[in-house]
This record gives structure tokens, C-alpha cells and sequence, in this order.
């Protein structure tokens, strides 16, 4: 086992990816993702820079269960260029009560539900 891994660690995401190019352009593109595989593939790789997992191309994206928060340091930012690569925002940039920063909803283009966090202003 690696070092850097504590028992409760997240290793590996999965998301959804029906139609796999879009999957792999929107991910590197909207938040350059390291992305490798085939996009005919049924599965290829992502790396974040922190956590890797897999676009899963027999899977289909649900309305409910988990969802992938991610770091951005402009939310309002991030939603356009999401929009602009064929994702759909659902909630604009909401302050989290208690000074836990704010977050934002959107959908990606094969409709997964993802969601976007970043810190208190100042921090």
C-alpha cells in the first residue's frame, strides 16, 4: 500500500460516461483533467492532480446518490466556461452558512450532477 494512503482514503471516482468523448473533453477542458484512454472505449482514466478514477461508458448518470464537489477559486468563472462546454448550471454560487465558503450545481453533458466549492473570500 502507498505511503500516502490512510485507511478511509478516497482512491478512485467513477463517473458516468455514456458518451464517452464528451466525457473526456468536457472533463479536460472545463478543469484539465488528465485524461487517457480510447473514447471508444467503455472505460478510461482521469487523474485531478490529487485523486485519479474512471469515466464508466456502460454506466448511465442517475438523479440521486453521491455527488463530486469540486475546488475552484471562482465559481462564477468556472459555471461559464462549464456552460460554454456543453454543461448546464442548476444552482448559482451560494454562500454556505457558518463560514464554510460557497458552492454551485451543474450538470455535465452526459447529465451527471456534480458540484463546485470555494473557500470563504480572504481564505
Amino acid at each position: 500500500m502507498p505511503a500516502e494512503y490512510k485507511p478511509g482514503s478516497v482512491v478512485h471516482l467513477e463517473i458516468p460516461a455514456p458518451d464517452m468523448k464528451k466525457a473526456l473533453k468536457f472533463y479536460k477542458t472545463v478543469f484539465g483533467w488528465e485524461v487517457e484512454g480510447d473514447p471508444k472505449s467503455p472505460y478510461c482514466m482521469f487523474k485531478d492532480g490529487h485523486v485519479g478514477g474512471g469515466f464508466d461508458g456502460t454506466a448511465k448518470p442517475t438523479k440521486k446518490g453521491n455527488v463530486l464537489i469540486v475546488f475552484t477559486p471562482d465559481i462564477t468563472t468556472k459555471l461559464k466556461e462549464i456552460k460554454k462546454a456543453g454543461g448546464k448550471s442548476l444552482q448559482k454560487k451560494t454562500k454556505i452558512e457558518g463560514g464554510h465558503g460557497y458552492c454551485a450545481y451543474f450538470k455535465d453533458p452526459n447529465g451527471n450532477k456534480l458540484g463546485l466549492w470555494s473557500p470563504p473570500e480572504g481564505k
